[in-house]
């Protein structure tokens, strides 16, 4: 079991990491880079799952009052670790919110600014 242990909290560790560099490329505004990394992190979260589901029937089974504390203990900090995934992705989606907005006003203003200057005959200016 101990090496599940092992392999979860490697990967979850890798998954808040990829997360901080998330966090970095929407500072940067580096959308493109921002898409692989999270594609990354969801095949990494996705192999969390499976391994976590093993480690729940393989708790199911302790009887060592022991083990079972351990398993729970460990759960616990499983759990701050995926909290702080959490709160990087409340981070990165309000800034890709942002992001959204912005690019919206900008269509907006570029789309009135063509309707603007739609009557008018550029070629005749002096």
């Amino acid at each position: 079991m101990n090496s599940h242990y092992t392999l979860l909290t490697d990967l979850i560790e890798k998954a808040v990491k990829i997360s901080q560099e998330c966090v970095i490329q929407v500072n940067c505004g580096d959308f493109e880079a921002l898409d692989s990394l999270i594609k990354k992190r969801e095949k990494i979260i996705s192999v969390i799952c499976t391994v976590h589901e093993r480690l729940t029937l393989e708790q199911t089974s302790l009887k060592n009052i022991g083990q079972k504390e351990d398993a729970a203990l460990y759960n616990n900090q499983l759990n701050l670790l995926m909290n702080k995934i959490s709160e990087f992705d409340d981070f990165i989606v309000a800034s890709l919110d942002e992001e959204k907005n912005k690019t919206q006003i900008e269509i907006a203003k570029t789309f009135k600014n063509k309707e603007n200057l739609k009557g008018y005959n550029l070629n005749c200016l002096k």
